[in-house]
């Protein structure tokens, strides 16, 4: 019986048949079912790009940097932060206590920092200033201490044998943080080889070429890089004046002030 069954499938040829039925409404009920088939087949296909592979774009030749405050932004000074600083004292636990006074201008080198990578910038919002001054001798005594503290100082200080010193605590914040004005570039880097480093495709908002290639054999290509500013919820926002840079407006950097990225972020 197996033997049989075995002769059946692999030993046998098998010849088609065909039924033909003449009939035209339903010879052309069957071409147009077949012709809807195949549209939605090819659309399937388009709006799938099935002959394209996806690839991920990662950030490349991002640089940021501070440039100082926005002209005239030195005598915005009554933002509420600096009028009311007292709404914003906030205590940690009881050894962390902030309670900022008020605002301060700070020098340029204070002001913001760059860190070591390039795509880092440091801008100061909030200082916690601690300063010393030690005597001996005739410097210190009952005048000392009444000046360390007193109102003006609120210092706390300390004597021991053959001196004194007075720690003094003072926090504020930047003046006009929010009107630094930050420089930036950004760029993008695709791998269409899945990883191995075998083809990359890369742009910049700094230049109006872009590059692909197998790595040390780049060739260049026109390129019209446009950067758009978007809040969290896909809506355009302001940075510089404006929600659109365009490449020959960004050679020189994509400029905006803290306060423009911040609404960007809705922060």
């Amino acid at each position: 019986m197996l033997l049989q069954a075995f002769a059946d499938q692999f030993c046998s040829v098998s010849l088609p048949r065909q039924l033909v039925i003449k009939n035209v409404r339903l010879g052309v009920l069957f071409k147009l079912l077949q012709a809807i088939i195949l549209f939605a087949l090819i659309t399937i296909c388009v709006n799938g790009q099935v002959w394209s592979r996806p690839s991920s774009a990662e950030a490349f030749g991002f640089s940021i940097w501070s440039e100082g405050l926005q002209p005239g932004a030195d005598q915005q000074s009554d933002a509420a932060h600096c009028r009311a600083a007292q709404a914003y004292h906030f205590s940690v636990s009881d050894m962390w206590h902030y309670a900022p006074t008020g605002c301060i201008s700070l020098p340029a080198e204070e002001a913001s920092i760059k860190t070591g990578s390039a795509g880092e910038v440091f801008i100061t919002t909030m200082v916690r200033e601690t300063d010393i001054w030690r005597s001996l001798g005739e410097g210190c005594g009952a005048s000392a201490r009444q000046s360390c503290e007193s109102a003006k100082l609120r210092g706390k200080y300390v004597a021991s044998e053959g001196g004194c010193s007075c720690e003094m605590h003072e926090e504020y914040f930047a003046q006009d943080a929010e009107e630094q004005v930050v420089r930036l570039y950004h760029g993008y880097q695709v791998d269409t080889t899945n990883g191995r480093a075998g083809y990359f495709m890369r742009g910049s908002s700094a230049s109006k070429v872009a590059r692909e290639g197998p790595p040390g054999q780049m060739q260049e290509r026109n390129s019209h890089l446009t950067t758009i500013f978007r809040k969290t919820d896909g809506s355009e926002c302001q940075v510089g004046g404006k929600s659109e840079w365009s490449s020959q407006d960004s050679l020189n950097g994509i400029s905006g002030t803290l306060r423009e990225l911040l609404a960007c972020a809705d922060l």
